[in-house]
C-alpha cells in the first residue's frame, strides 16, 4: 500500500482515531490489498463485498466483521475520498 498507507495513517490522525485504532484500520486495509493482490486506490465496490464475503466464508466475528466494515469506509470514503465504493454495506445488527 505504500504511500496510500501513509495517507490514510495521517488521516486517521487528522480525525483523531487513537493509535490502536490506526493499527487496526490499517491492518484491515492491507489484508484487503493482499486478498486482491492490488492497491485498493484500484479497487472498488465489487472487491468490497468480495472481501467482506471471503471474511464470513471464514466465520470471522461480528465484532471482527464491524471492524473490517469502519476500516474499509474510512479508507474508502475519507482517505480516497470514494464513499460509493462503500454505501452499499448493509447496515450491521446491533451487538448484544
Amino acid at each position: 500500500m505504500g504511500d496510500l498507507c501513509e495517507k490514510m495513517r495521517a488521516d486517521l490522525t487528522i480525525c483523531g482515531y487513537s493509535p490502536s485504532t490506526t493499527t487496526i484500520y490499517l491492518m484491515y486495509a492491507r489484508q484487503f490489498a493482499q486478498f486482491h493482490m492490488r492497491s485498493p486506490a484500484e479497487l472498488g465496490r465489487d472487491e468490497v463485498r468480495e472481501f467482506m464475503l471471503h471474511l464470513t466464508q471464514r466465520a470471522v466475528s461480528s465484532v471482527t466483521m464491524r471492524q473490517v466494515r469502519a476500516a474499509l469506509t474510512f479508507l474508502f470514503a475519507t482517505t480516497l475520498g470514494r464513499p460509493v465504493e462503500v454505501d452499499h454495506l448493509p447496515a450491521q445488527r446491533p451487538m448484544k
